[in-house]
Parts: C-alpha cells; structure tokens; sequence
C-alpha cells in the first residue's frame, strides 16, 4: 500500500459514514462496528506494513492523518449552504468519534494509537470547533450498560466525581428499586439507554463541553438528588425526564 494509497483508504473511512447516528444505538451498534471494522481489517493490515516499512513512521503517519479532515473540508466546501455544514459537521463529527477512530483503535498494533492522535490533531487543526476525544469500541459500547446513570455519570466524572460518588450510588439505587418497578418505568429506562451515549459524544464534542456538564448538574441533577432524599420520587422521574427531552431535541436531533 501506498502513502496515496493509504490516504485513499482514510479519505473512504470518513466519506462513507453517514449513517452512523441511525446505529449509535444498543441493539445496532456492536453488530454495524463490526461488520464496518471487517470491511476495514485488510486495508489496516497493508496500512500497518506500510508503516513498518517506513524509514520515518512520524512523518508517514503525519502525512496520511491529513486525509479524513481534507475530505470532510471538501465536502463542507461544496456544500456551500451553512446548514448543509452544520449537518455535514454533525455527521462527520459523530462517525469520527463513533466509528473511524474506534475502528483504528480496534486493529491494537504499533501503528493505531499514533495514526489516531494524528487523525485527531490534525481533524482539530481543520476544525478548530470541535473538540473530538480518542475512543474505543469497548468505552462506547461498554457505555450502553450504564443505562439510566450514563450521562450522571458523564457529569459527574466531568466535575471530578467519582463511579460511586453519592449522586450516582442514589440514581443508580432510585433506578433500581423504584424506577424499574414503576409502570412504563423500565421502557423509559431502556429507551433512555439508546439515546445517552450520542448525546453525551456530542456533549464532549463541545469546546465548553465542562460547562454544558455543570449546567445540567445544577439545573437537573442537584434536583433530583434533593426530590429523592425528600421522597418525592415521582417529582424525580419528572425532572430527569425534562433533562433528557431537553438534550434530546438540543444534541440528539439537532
């Protein structure tokens, strides 16, 4: 494989993924990495011995970490329309911390924490906006179990809070023992589970990402800690429920 070849290979990566919203979800997501990560393996195998070939691996990999930005500044720059960015952006954004990075991360050899980082930095140089963070398939897909807490626990480990901090241990009990055995409780929780990790992945897309965690602490779970320790428990089911229509329709829809 080629350098040409390589930067080809990426520039596919990217260009490809435009559905990665529609399978950021429980049930799909595993099945849509994997079968994308097959596709993928055998130009990661070429690419990896290109890379131990290379008499100079820094500036290899430098030098094809530039194409999935490129193709996407392509894209936006034939797109013309502000909105049609915006959604090209979102999309990008989304398949870049989803699929494209998890996917390098994936192929675990000498060649795919370097190419990562260098995707990103360069992705971060292109889009001084964005604030993409390096992950895994095992932290995304991992991250669908949390359920009701995942994005309790995003803000708290946002705010230094750890796992088992007092906020968290509460909602995960209230989830456990009263919310799972309320009418309609569970469906809230499992369709609650589908939606939570793109908006928190869209959340840590955010430059002032630790701002956007405080003000939900403050304006969502602050209240709800206090409705459960006073026992008003269904006032809680009420006000989590307001926080995740609210960040639905700002960071799930939009």
């Amino acid at each position: 494989m080629t350098v040409e070849n390589a930067r080809e290979f990426l520039a596919s990566l990217i260009d490809g993924l435009d559905d990665s919203r529609k399978f950021l979800v429980s049930k799909t997501y595993a099945g849509m990495f994997e079968e994308r990560y097959k596709e993928a393996e055998p130009s990661l195998m070429m690419l990896e011995q290109e890379y131990e070939n290379a008499q100079d691996k820094q500036t290899f990999i430098r030098e094809i970490a530039k194409e999935p930005a490129a193709t996407v500044q392509r894209l936006c720059e034939e797109a013309g329309n502000n909105r049609k960015v915006e959604m090209i952006m979102m999309n990008k954004n989304l398949a870049m911390v989803s699929f494209v990075i998890p996917i390098i991360m994936h192929y675990k050899s000498d060649m795919s924490e370097p190419l990562a980082d260098a995707i990103l930095d360069e992705w971060t140089r292109v889009f001084p906006k964005t604030n993409l963070k390096k992950s895994t398939f095992e932290d995304i897909n991992g991250g669908f179990r949390k359920k009701f807490c995942y994005i309790t626990t995003a803000v708290c480990e946002n705010l230094g809070k750890g796992d088992n901090c007092y906020e968290l241990t509460l909602l995960r009990d209230y989830r456990d023992n009263y919310l799972e055995n309320m009418a309609g409780g569970h469906e809230l929780v499992e369709d609650y589970y589908d939606i939570a990790p793109t908006i928190v992945n869209r959340i840590n897309a955010e430059k002032d990402s630790v701002n956007v965690y405080r003000s939900i602490y403050d304006s969502y779970i602050s209240r709800c800690i206090s409705q459960i320790e006073s026992g008003e428990l269904e006032e809680c089911r009420s006000t989590y429920e307001s926080m995740v229509n609210e960040l639905t329709d700002k960071y799930f829809f939009s």
